[in-house]
């Protein structure tokens, strides 16, 4: 908790300078390469961000009555970051996150911008030009790398290249380029970015299982046999660690890619896994019983009556456990 708000501190330093100053160098998709704060020195510009928010704060209230429009924005700004950034566990940065709260900043930019240009005596008009012109010029930049998908996943994967999620989004490109092409070699080239990429991806985030499973698919799709390091990777991941929504979700569509006759992956050779998710407690309830239900159904499909009824009932009795006063998640189903 610490060390997110910490962290949060810089992320909100982050924001202002976004606000003010469009860079659209540093601007992207995703923000998932943050380096975290793990303490008030490491890195020091917690320190100094924690100091800028001091400053900003204590002078919205000192002049509260004297410049009362610059004092509402400051709070503004604030209160609009004070669910998002601070105590509650999201991830740590987004930058739509600012698109209410920037307006704060404007606002008390804006009020000591026309007191400069009152006090100088400027030409509103070519001051507002200036604004207006860099603004909609590094816009016109930035809408340059929207203009296709690739390009757009090219350019975010160019400027973060320690993200995961871009990597990984860039990965994802290259192999349904991969089978838009109809490759089928390890060496022809979008397999092995697609290769590539998974990989560091897996480096990159060594906690998450789902660059393992897009690997271990990849590698099935070029009709090569997956080796069993890849399966007891992922089992060991989840029994080591917290089993995230994005990490479920690759889990539950792995699961189903034998019974939509998307791999040929046997649902047995997966079982380590499943066991895994089954037993571990961080994972929650609702993604553990999809899992579960999904690798029956793939049991099913593959022939495998009897285990497939024995997880079948193991997710009834989960449920069932949770829910005593309900009846069993199946049974709901074939109801409704």
């Amino acid at each position: 908790m610490i060390e997110r708000l910490l962290t949060e501190s810089r992320v909100l330093v982050s924001y202002i300078y976004f606000s003010l100053l469009p860079d659209i160098t540093q601007m992207s998709l995703f923000h998932d390469d943050i380096t975290i704060s793990r303490s008030l020195f490491s890195p020091i510009t917690t320190m100094l961000s924690l100091l800028t928010h001091l400053l900003l704060i204590s002078t919205a209230i000192y002049n509260i009555q004297k410049h009362s429009l610059y004092s509402f924005g400051v709070i503004f700004f604030y209160l609009g970051h004070s669910l998002e950034s601070t105590f509650i566990a999201l991830e740590l940065m987004h930058e739509h996150r600012n698109y209410v709260p920037l307006a704060g900043i404007l606002i008390s930019t804006l009020y000591f911008l026309d007191k400069l240009v009152t006090f100088k005596k400027l030409n509103p008009n070519l001051v507002f030009g200036v604004i207006c012109f860099c603004f909609a010029s590094s816009t016109f930049i930035r809408s340059l790398s929207w203009t296709s998908y690739p390009q757009l996943i090219m350019t975010q994967a160019k400027k973060n290249p320690e993200s995961p999620r871009t990597i990984y989004a860039l990965g994802l490109w290259n192999y349904s380029e991969m089978l838009r092409l109809n490759e089928t070699k390890v060496a022809d080239t979008n397999a092995q970015k697609a290769a590539e990429n998974f990989n560091r991806v897996s480096k990159l985030d060594d906690k998450s299982v789902y660059p393992l499973l897009a690997t271990i698919r990849l590698i099935d799709q070029l009709e090569q046999r997956v080796d069993k390091k890849y399966v007891q990777d992922v089992t060991r991941r989840i029994q080591a660690n917290f089993v995230s929504n994005q990490d479920s979700a690759a889990l539950s569509n792995f699961v189903q890619c034998y019974s939509n006759n998307y791999c040929t992956i046997e649902p047995l050779e997966i079982e380590s896994i499943i066991l895994a998710v089954k037993e571990s407690t961080k994972i929650s309830l609702n993604n553990k019983l999809t899992i579960l239900y999904n690798y029956s159904f793939a049991l099913g499909s593959a022939g495998h009556n009897d285990l497939s009824e024995k997880y079948m009932f193991s997710a009834n009795k989960l449920y069932q456990n949770q829910h005593p006063d309900r009846r069993s998640a199946q049974e709901e189903s074939i109801t409704q």
